[in-house]
């Protein structure tokens, strides 16, 4: 007999309990003199016979209730005897981790790293006992679970097959923890588990302390080290950048590898536009500049901004990393559509936007007819004419972007134009109020702390308290909505329930004018989507109605995906498109810097490691 629990077999020290009980409530002998025993009736049966019976039932009750108590928890067990042996000799149920970073595609004499890893885990697979199982993970930018715990060896193989290296980094720390918490929720409770990692251990990819490594490992380890022979070094491009608006300079780094002469290849959209030698010294850096010829598109044309991709004309150990792409920004003056009628609010805007964004050039126009501007300001919403109204609308319905103010006009109109929203019936009754930011993420805010030093003297908002089906940005502290954002057809409206004037509120006369007009432009204009991400690294798309492309064609990411500003990671690099309403940006994804340095951590850390890490 086995048990499961045995240490609530302690417990039987509890019967001396019952023991002691049953002899403190017995009664001791007393004895009395009597004068003559003739004087006694004679007794059927004595009494004390049957207390000191029903004493020993209710004594014996008791210490079989708490015998099946502690037998209970303890979760007795019959086997046979060679059922016994059996058990204690079954091997635990593998879990085989095979590291799929980029490092893991250097070339070696045999192939690659990779297929040495694979050919290690199918030789795994085939020595499995009869009854044991096995998963299959891969570990790069994430953990993948593969094939589950199984006993099917063609499935894992299969799997094994199908396998290719990834283009992203590893990322040692906690790694054991995560694979522990994945792998246990393939177990039954009671199953032995040990996990085997198959890696090449890079330098680059463990973290600073020795204690990141082993966080969380729950489960037996062993560390499968491949790639061990010599490797001949590798070089990669680590950087591609615009030094001047006309030159371009690419820098080569050499890893553990011999000087040599090497040629650098650029393109741009696809066109090869120069070649330059550059001789990069063992263990050193090289950098190749490129002076650019002259873009002839210029004005709007210019929105989806330059790429260039440079490449190495050699042959490598590691050939992903002889790639780097580069995506510039759209730079030039871009016309900034105001509609208003405010002389003063025009001054300030024309101020703030000098400072905050250079780049937009505000013009004052009287009937906007530009269907192709980035974005339209309109300040004082109250004095707008139906013709501009009908315009304004049409621009937003085919994905165009407004900001509004409110003024004295809009507060005597009674309602929010082209929402055509009621005003609050507490309008004409204003007080000094501050304001809060209800979603500090926004791109509309972001970057700035400090509203709560503002001070409102007169604000406006829709008679549903400020939101008018819109997703409020700023509120002022008693929750009524300053900043709200709608969506009309395919377009945004930003509306800023309050006008630039000092009258009306602090604003204009304080830094955050300067950081609401720095990201307000840049949310509307798009200019803060990203140009540049790393494979298999998160960024953030902080920009909504947002599609996203491959090189191929094929959608990443749809407008539905993106109403919440989502952090995404692509695994792949290239050069993606991202689209919005009317406009296509470019996106420029490289492998990480990282991967580059093929060099393995020590073995004595290894040791160490392994030791940390083994089953007790």
């Amino acid at each position: 007999m086995v048990f499961a629990s045995a240490a609530f077999l302690a417990g039987f020290m509890l019967l001396t309990v019952p023991w002691w009980l049953h002899r403190l409530n017995a009664h001791p002998k007393e004895q009395r003199p009597f004068a003559s025993l003739f004087l006694m009736r004679p007794s059927a049966a004595p009494v004390h016979a049957r207390k000191q019976l029903q004493h020993l039932l209710l004594l014996t009750l008791r210490w079989l209730l708490l015998i099946a108590a502690c037998l209970a928890f303890a979760e007795p067990a019959l086997r046979l005897a060679g059922e016994h042996l059996a058990a204690t000799e079954a091997k635990p149920h593998q879990v085989f981790v095979i590291d799929r970073s980029l490092s893991m595609a250097a070339r070696t004499e045999a192939g690659s790293v990779f297929e040495s890893a694979v050919a290690e885990a199918r030789k795994l697979i085939s020595e499995l006992a009869g009854s044991q199982r096995a998963a299959l993970l891969t570990a790069d930018a994430e953990l993948s679970l593969l094939v589950p715990l199984t006993e099917d060896r063609a499935r894992l193989t299969a799997a094994l097959t199908a396998l290719q290296p990834a283009r992203t980094h590893l990322d040692a720390a906690g790694l054991l923890g995560r694979i522990a918490t994945l792998a246990e929720t393939l177990s039954t409770p009671g199953e032995r588990l040990e996990v085997v990692l198959i890696s090449d251990f890079q330098a680059s990819g463990m973290p600073g302390q020795f204690s990141a490594l082993i966080a969380g490992a729950t489960l037996p380890t062993r560390l499968l080290q491949v790639g061990r022979e010599p490797s001949a070094g590798n070089r990669a491009i680590t950087e591609l950048k615009l030094t001047r608006a006309d030159e371009l300079a690419v820098t080569v780094q050499s890893f553990q590898a011999p000087g040599k002469e090497i040629t650098v290849l650029l393109e741009e959209d696809g066109v090869a536009i120069g070649r330059e030698t550059i001789a990069v010294a063992a263990n050193g850096t090289a950098t190749a500049l490129f002076t650019l010829p002259g873009d002839e598109l210029e004005g709007p044309h210019r929105s989806r901004g330059r790429s260039w991709i440079a490449r190495l004309q050699t042959e490598d150990v590691l050939q992903a990393d002889n790639v780097r792409r580069l995506v510039s920004r759209q730079r030039d003056v871009v016309t900034l559509p105001v509609l208003t009628s405010d002389d003063r609010a025009w001054r300030y805007l024309r101020a703030g936007v000098a400072a905050a964004a250079p780049r937009f050039e505000p013009e004052r126009l009287a009937s906007p007819s530009d269907d192709s501007a980035v974005v339209v300001f309109v300040l004082g919403s109250g004095a707008l004419t139906g013709e501009q109204t009908r315009w304004l609308r049409r621009y937003l319905e085919t994905g165009g972007k407004v900001f509004m103010t409110v003024d004295a006009q809009t507060r005597s109109r009674g309602s929010l134009p082209l929402l055509d929203a009621p005003l609050a019936a507490d309008r004409l009754r204003q007080t000094a109020r501050g304001a809060a930011a209800v979603d500090p993420s926004h791109p509309a805010i972001t970057g700035y702390a400090s509203w709560q030093a503002l001070t409102f003297f007169q604000a406006l908002s829709a008679a549903d308290g400020g939101a008018s089906d819109g997703e409020v940005i700023l509120a002022l502290d008693d929750g009524t909505a300053l900043l709200v954002e709608h969506r009309v057809g395919a377009g945004r409206l930003l509306i800023l329930g309050t006008a630039l004037d000092p009258a009306w509120s602090t604003l204009v006369v304080r830094p955050a004018f300067v950081s609401l007009l720095a990201n307000v432009l840049g949310y509307l204009a798009e200019d803060i989507l990203p140009t540049e991400a790393r494979a298999g690294e998160p960024f953030a798309i902080p920009a909504q109605s947002v599609q996203l492309f491959s090189e191929s064609g094929e959608r990443v990411l749809g407008l539905a995906d993106t109403v919440d500003r989502p952090t995404i990671s692509l695994a792949e690099p290239g050069i993606y498109q991202l689209r919005t309403p009317g406009r296509s940006r470019k996106l420029a994804v490289n492998v990480p810097n990282a991967e580059s340095n093929l060099e393995a951590i020590a073995p004595e850390l290894i040791a160490q490691w392994q030791q940390s890490t083994a089953a007790g």
